[in-house]
């Protein structure tokens, strides 16, 4: 019998394969132990390879990875007490790359190198593409003897060639039955594709015909006798089977590993071993195993190479296994993290890109960047600012005059509460800002919030994953309404949170660029207020000018508000901290340092008459740097101007003549415009002459860019945010210095020049000459990234061109022609047209013709001009229509439908009948009423089949635009047209929650128990309009859906019926009045049963004992409902299961049955088992022992009965699972 103490190698596979190949290696074989312990798991193959006694081990069948190998190592080293080193021999995917030339059978060896123990443990989530690794640590190497013999072995190799071929072939002399799963395939089946080709169909479909021969790479063939290297270095381990090249190649290019396999990481920190891997794949979704019996010989053959070169003595010498393993216990998993926390990072830059969060922490560093150290101290001090922080549910309103400080006092806030622990997790903040678009309304402001949550909890991802998931599914982004839910969600599960909201004011009372009135502001408010119902921990802090309609608002909160008004007396510090700090470190009042006196003039002058203001401060300041003597300094101060306006006047007096003309375009520019200028687009908008010929010449740029703020001083700054285009990631920017620049620039203050230069007509004048005599020079046949490289304001003309022009056109003839220029140019139009955002947010499949782009835009003379100079047809006419009737632009619609345009035009440019879109379908989705009423005035067909939403109805009340519903309505529009995203207009009122437009479509005639698509509310999903309804608690629709013969007993799979829904929104009225109204009709009995089992579910003992005195029995059935109850049990089974002791003891004193048949355990005794409530249990069996023997038949007592009866259930579960799983697939492909 063989000793087990002689054994010194131990030798490890995962494979039969691996195992068959390591058995015919040996060079003799011996008999099997007689003794195991009763611990060890494992079947060992003895035998000897030259000198040294070997045990091998296979891993168990279909038991793969790091977890099995360790523990198939832990047995082998306790039964083998002797083990010194360890061989991991296999098969293993390859990494091919640039500097390693590995192939299909080659054979790659753990090789330590700088930093690494040869083997490095890995594990990912669903990607990493993208990422960089930063692996905090590697596997121990192998021991030193097995590395001096490794180059021996290298070096022998390098003499006579390596035998491997031979040495397989010699086996098979020995075994021929091998030859056919263990000889080397055919060169031509060794195929390496690009990274980013998918193996196309299932695996046993064979790439010669999935994938083709377009994504092979093509690699020099090797010379006769080479076909098989030898390669050593880093062999990455992990639990699961790398099947991404991408993900591959990420790995490669940071670590430059060799290999990839799923064993060795187990191993190498408490089974000193050596690694070796035949290549049988290239670890990527071309998987093929018809290498893997060479590649597992050709690893075995190099293994017993290589303990040809160990001295039996060397082996002795080495510390055994077994005393390893009670050193080592644990691997590293530091790598599993890092590659975790990488998945997460690639699925939230995916999200990131669909969600394009604005990003507070610009604002939040430029205003610390401008803070005085010590700035804002005193508020931490006040008794407020420490109740805020400390008492539950919590409102701190700072309310100031413009220029006091605002916004570096809320970043002073945000920062504070940073360094607080207990606020850092759950802090949010948003700044509202008068200069970016993407910064002004609700929808901004969630982004960012929700963005912020995803980032900082990990704990409450799964919520706004779960909207970006259905969001991609339909390709669309998501409306305020999931971003407010999602945030509340969210925010729910956080339990505390902090918000900051700097600038209330700023965000517009109306959005003026929306196709339908919205109240930014009050929405906001609204949106604010509604927090209040969360039943969380809140504390949120705004800042704002006294505003009334914030003021009003904010008083009208149900919770008390804590308010601070930003006075003189407050900030008087600070600001002192700030002219101090300006007039003595500043380089533009430098001059004065070693004139004391006068800096104590400047100080004490500003101070006095600062009233509180940091900005009117700021620009005295700045206009003190430009006295060069004590005389023009004392000047200066003696004529201080005394508010922000008449500071404003001077500075605009004071620019000088030469540099109006640039300053006024400037100003123009940054008043009107929606985004704050890139400085090589302000560069370029001032050098632009229009009058001249050429119109742009490049050679006009200022020379040194920052000058250009000098044109127009204090109230233009230069900042710096992030931006794909600049360096490093960021981008300098020209913007207006304050809001209050802008309200005066755009009030009826302005005197003089600018009073007139500065309108709003003049101004988008200005800007759309500019924008268009820059686009009218770019030259046909320049490549798009050579245009941006040499207009860097083309971006920017190609999106703005157009709306200033439509509002401009009429009254400048130099406008009108530009445009006509740019639009009769086929190219030149083209190009723009792909340059700006249009082409993205319009949607067109096509190129719109020039008539098309122009009706949408709103350019009424230009849609004239084209009309008289260009030959159109009637499709032409058509097209144009619904682009004016997308864009809500009455007259060019009304000027079309007199030229001739069909009202009922198909769009010729769909593929699919759903994409077809007529212009009243576009008109109402849009919210464009006054065009609606002119399309139906000239005879739309009201009813019209078309775009995703299939009629006009169901897009505006999706949408929900109340009044167009109204008008639609009116003009026998039918509210019941089944079809489109959401089957009928109801469920589309529903998703938009417009209780109205419910109510407007029910009178109108839609069907009260016709079915929806899965409607997305507050709280889940619906296929029944009373589900909905009752869910949100709208009493009124509730009761017209009853009026109107509403089913209550309809039910879906995840609501059950409109009694479900009702309690799972917590609306327990509505369920009375269900209760109610099913008592009045007709099978009122099946709904009791109904009612009682959503109340038992509930855990709601009022409404169980009302349901019960409906005279019902507990346990009664309706053959209509078996199989839901079947599945999901009656009010007894589901109460066992939930524990509801109470409720459980009311049905038993009415009668109900434990034994009956309910739920897919088979009843409530098995309910109550399985969940571990023993009370309820022993209850339910007490009362099992008292039930008389007319016991229902299909009682599930018997203990066989009762597992059939679970088997039988999950059966139906898994059948029922699967024929959902084909509808839905079926869907998609609708």
């Amino acid at each position: 019998m063989p000793d087990p103490n002689d054994y010194t190698i131990g030798w490890i596979c995962a494979l039969n394969t691996e195992l068959t190949a390591a058995r015919v290696f040996l060079d003799e074989l011996h008999d099997q132990l007689d003794n195991v312990p009763g611990s060890d798991n494992n079947s060992y193959v003895l035998g000897r390879i030259g000198k040294h006694n070997v045990v091998i081990a296979v891993m168990p069948h279909w038991q793969y990875g790091t977890t099995n190998a360790a523990v198939v190592a832990r047995d082998m080293a306790h039964t083998f007490p002797s083990l010194r080193i360890g061989l991991m021999v296999g098969i293993g995917g390859g990494a091919p790359s640039a500097g390693n030339d590995i192939r299909l059978g080659d054979v790659v060896v753990s090789s330590p190198g700088y930093a690494s123990g040869g083997v490095l443990q890995y594990d990912y989530g669903k990607t990493i593409q993208g990422q960089s690794f930063k692996i905090t640590g590697y596997l121990n190497q192998p021991p030193f003897l097995l590395l001096t013999a490794i180059n021996l072995l290298k070096s022998d190799y390098e003499i006579d060639g390596n035998c491997i071929n031979n040495a397989v072939e010699e086996v098979f002399k020995k075994k021929p039955l091998l030859k056919l799963r263990y000889s080397r395939p055919e060169s031509s089946t060794d195929r390496l594709y690009e990274s980013d080709c998918v193996h196309q169909g299932t695996d046993e479909i064979p790439c010669e015909k999935s994938c083709g021969e377009d994504r092979l790479k093509l690699r020099d063939e090797r010379l006769d006798g080479d076909d098989l290297k030898i390669h050593y270095g880093l062999i990455a381990s992990g639990n699961m089977l790398m099947k991404d090249a991408v993900i591959r190649d990420a790995l490669v290019a940071e670590k430059g590993d060799l290999c990839f396999e799923m064993e060795a990481a187990g191993l190498m920190n408490h089974f000193p071993c050596l690694v070796i891997r035949g290549i049988c794949d290239y670890a990527d979704s071309h998987k093929t195993v018809s290498w893997q019996g060479y590649a597992a010989m050709a690893a075995a053959a190099y293994a017993k190479d290589l303990l040809y070169k160990i001295v039996p003595s060397k082996v002795n010498g080495e510390q055994s296994m077994h005393e390893i393993l009670f050193k080592v216990h644990e691997t590293i998993n530091q790598v599993q993290r890092r590659i975790d926390d990488i998945s997460v990072d690639a699925r939230f830059e995916k999200l990131n890109k669909w969600l394009s969060p604005p990003d507070p922490s610009i604002d939040f560093n430029n205003a610390l960047h401008y803070r005085q150290p010590g700035s804002g101290q005193w508020l931490f001090q006040t008794v407020t600012f420490s109740n805020w922080k400390s008492r539950k549910n919590s409102v701190l309103w700072l309310y100031g005059i413009p220029g006091c400080g605002k916004t570096i006092l809320a970043s002073t806030i945000v920062e504070h509460l940073k360094r607080d622990s207990t606020c850092l997790r759950g802090l949010l903040y948003f700044y509202f800002r008068f200069n970016d678009t993407s910064k002004q309304n609700l929808d901004d402001a969630l982004r960012s919030l929700v963005s912020q949550l995803y980032v900082k909890r990990d704990d409450v991802r799964n919520h706004l994953d779960g909207l970006f998931d259905s969001c991609q599914e339909d390709g669309n982004q998501p409306d305020i309404k999931k971003l407010a839910t999602t945030f509340k969600d969210m925010a729910r599960h956080v339990g505390e949170i902090w918000i900051v909201l700097d600038a209330l004011d700023e965000c517009p009372v109306m959005n003026e660029a929306a196709t339908r009135s919205v109240h930014q502001r009050k929405e906001l408010l609204s949106w604010l207020q509604d927090l209040w119902d969360l039943p969380i921990n809140i504390h949120l802090l705004i800042t704002s000018r006294p505003a009334q309609d914030i003021e009003e608002t904010i008083e009208s909160w149900p919770h008390s508000v804590e308010t601070i008004s930003i006075s003189n007396e407050l900030v008087e510090a600070d600001i002192h901290a700030y002219i101090r700090t300006r007039v003595q470190e500043d380089q533009g009042l430098k001059r004065w340092r070693s004139n004391p006196k006068v800096q104590k003039d400047i100080e004490e002058k500003l101070m006095g008459n600062s009233g509180g203001m940091f900005r009117w401060v700021s620009c005295q300041l700045d206009a003190l740097e430009n006295c060069h003597d004590q005389s023009s300094v004392r000047r200066t101060l003696a004529s201080l101007p005394r508010t922000l306006d008449d500071t404003y006047a001077r500075i605009l007096s004071n620019i000088p003549p030469n540099y109006l003309p640039y300053a006024t375009r400037i100003l123009q520019f940054l008043t009107y415009s929606e985004r704050p200028l890139r400085m090589e687009e302000a560069i370029d908008a001032i050098a632009v002459q229009p009058a001249n010929i050429p119109r742009f010449d490049p050679k006009d740029r200022i020379v040194v860019p920052h000058e250009i703020q000098r044109y127009c001083s204090s109230l233009v700054l230069i900042t710096k945010v992030k931006g794909k285009r600049g360096k490093n990631g960021m981008v300098v920017e020209l913007q207006l210095a304050h809001q209050s620049v802008k309200e005066y620039l755009t009030s009826n203050r302005l005197t003089g020049e600018f009073a007139e230069s500065l309108g709003a007509l003049v101004s988008s004048t200005s800007i759309a000459e500019v924008c268009l005599s820059y686009l009218v020079q770019l030259e046909e046949g320049v490549l798009k990234e050579e245009v941006e490289q040499l207009f860097p304001m083309i971006e920017y003309a190609a999106d703005c061109w157009a709306k200033h022009a439509a509002m401009s056109e009429c009254n400048s003839e130099n406008v009108r022609a530009l445009t006509m220029e740019l639009l009769s140019n086929r190219s030149l139009y083209e190009m723009c047209y792909q340059l700006s955002g249009f082409a993205d947010s319009w949607g067109y499949r096509e190129l719109p013709s020039p008539l098309s782009f122009a009706s949408r835009v709103g350019l009424k003379q230009s849609v004239k001009g084209l009309i008289d100079h260009e030959t159109n047809d009637d499709d032409e006419y058509g097209n144009a229509l619904r682009a004016a009737s997308y864009g809500g632009h009455e007259e060019i619609a009304r000027m079309l439908l007199e030229e001739g345009a069909n009202v009922n035009a198909p769009d010729d440019s769909a593929i699919y009948d759903w994409e077809e879109e007529f212009p009243l379908y576009a008109a109402s989705y849009e919210g464009h009423e006054r065009v609606v009423q002119l399309l139906l005035d000239w005879g739309a067909d009201v009813n019209a089949r078309c775009g995703e939403y299939d009629t006009a109805l169901q897009a505006a009340s999706y949408r929900g635009h109340t009044s167009i519903v109204q008008r639609l309505l009116n003009n026998n529009a039918d509210a019941d047209a089944h079809g489109g995203y959401w089957n009928n207009p109801l469920f589309g009122a529903f998703v938009a929650e417009s209780e109205e437009i419910v109510q407007m479509l029910l009178v109108g005639g839609a069907d009260a128990n016709s079915q929806g698509g899965a409607t997305i509310m507050r709280g889940g999903l619906f296929e029944y309009a009373l589900q909905a309804a009752s869910y949100r608690g709208w009493v009124d629709t509730v009761q017209m859906l009853l009026d109107k013969g509403a089913d209550l007993n309809a039910r879906d799979a995840t609501y059950g019926n409109a009694f479900d829904a009702a309690l799972q929104g917590g609306r327990r009225e509505i369920f009375k009045m269900l209760l109610h109204t099913g008592g009045e009709r007709e099978g009122s009995r099946r709904c009791y049963i109904s009612a009682l089992r959503a109340a038992a579910e509930e855990g709601d003992k009022e409404l169980v004992q009302m349901v019960l005195d409906q005279g019902i029995h507990p346990s009664a059935r309706d053959e209509r409902e078996d199989e839901y109850f079947f599945e999901y049990g009656d009010a007894l089974y589901v109460a066992s299961r939930k524990g509801y002791i109470e409720i459980v003891q009311m049905l038993l004193d009415r009668g109900a049955d434990p034994t009956a048949e309910s739920g897919i355990r088979g009843n409530a005794l098995r309910a109550a088992e399985a969940a571990g409530n023993v009370n309820i249990f022993r209850m339910l069996q007490e009362k099992r022992d008292t039930v008389v023997a007319s016991a229902d038949p299909r009682d599930c007592n018997n203990g066989e009965e009762g597992e059939s009866r679970e088997r039988k259930g999950k059966e139906r579960r898994r059948h029922r699972e699967k024929e959902e799983s084909r509808e839905r697939r079926r869907k998609e492909k609708r």
